[in-house]
């Protein structure tokens, strides 16, 4: 029993022995641990096998071949997988082939199997969460969110990377949510976030819904109609009203149905409108009744006459 527990602590101690001859901790407070794991620059842990950096410091990376692609120095990184990426500074690769052929970047979180993998060129202030998020992408690729299953997949070039929001389940559909952060502008069901429609400026609105919006209520900030009652409102006359009516087809101060069809409303306005119509309404009414009150009293007057002059 004895000779059997010896036997073993001996094969334990090989064991161990084994794995401490790949490490080597020639840079100043760096551990390593793996073999042909480059030990070069300052404050960093490496544990896996064939992690290398070009003099990097202060990065953590653990996986298989971390940092094998990346040539750039790497600063203040935490990278978790294999061949996952290891350049730039301050980012977070978290997933297998994450950012492995990005040559240069700074503050990025990249979470997910190949999330950023085969993208080519330069990351900067991104983040990625989901399998093959932001991938095979060529060209700079700044600012963006991308959330999901393989969204912001082969984006392109240039600037049609940059300062994006996508939030979807499959990039080859239109993704349920798009936006463009340096417009603040947020597109649902829909990439297309215009700034004018048929020359209408739509520039200050910051949400567009593709296929119709339900809810149970909304509010608007407007303005009000109780100008109508101020004591200067020049209110038409029923007969100007109905001759603006026989040329124009349309009340006075209301859109056309031609223009509503071609640019559509504003909710805020033309309740502001309809309610203008409202209290114009009211004024009519009013004058109406007083109009009658007075028909009424004249006959009033006229059959009181007539009974006494009967009388006599």
């Amino acid at each position: 029993m004895k000779l059997l527990y010896i036997k073993n602590s001996l094969y334990t101690l090989c064991c161990l022995l084994c794995l401490f001859s790949f490490t080597s901790i020639s840079a100043q407070s760096t551990t390593t641990f793996g073999s042909f794991t480059s030990p070069t620059g300052n404050n960093n842990s490496y544990f896996g096998y064939l992690i290398q950096t070009s003099n990097g410091n202060n990065n953590v990376a653990v996986g298989y071949r971390v940092g094998n692609n990346s040539s750039s120095t790497a600063q203040t990184n935490t990278s978790f997988g294999a061949e996952s990426g290891l350049i730039g500074s301050r980012n977070v690769f978290f997933g297998a082939e994450v950012g492995n052929w990005l040559t240069q970047g700074s503050n990025n979180v990249f979470i997910g199997n190949c999330s950023s993998c085969n993208t080519l060129g330069y990351a900067d202030k991104n983040v990625f969460v989901g399998d093959r998020t932001g991938s095979w992408s060529q060209g700079n690729t700044n600012g963006n969110v991308f959330i999901g299953y393989s969204v912001g997949n082969q984006t392109g070039t240039g600037s049609t990377n940059n300062d994006k929001l996508i939030i979807d389940n499959n990039h080859l559909t239109t993704p349920l949510l798009f936006g463009d952060f340096s417009t603040d502008k947020l597109g649902i069901n829909t990439k297309n976030l215009p700034n004018s429609l048929n020359g209408e400026n739509l520039s200050n609105y910051s949400l567009y819904v593709k296929g119709g919006l339900a809810t149970e209520e909304f509010r608007i900030e407007t303005g009000w109609a109780d100008y109508v009652f101020d004591t200067d409102y020049e209110l038409l006359s029923l007969t100007q009203l109905e001759q603006y009516i026989e040329e124009n087809g349309h009340l006075p101060n209301v859109p056309s149905a031609e223009t509503v069809e071609k640019t559509g409303i504003e909710m805020g306005d033309i309740k502001r409108i309809q309610q203008e119509k409202i209290e114009e309404l009211t004024l009519y009414i009013i004058d109406l009744n007083e109009q009658l009150q007075a028909i009424k009293t004249e006959l009033a007057a006229k059959k009181a006459a007539k009974k006494m002059s009967h009388k006599k």
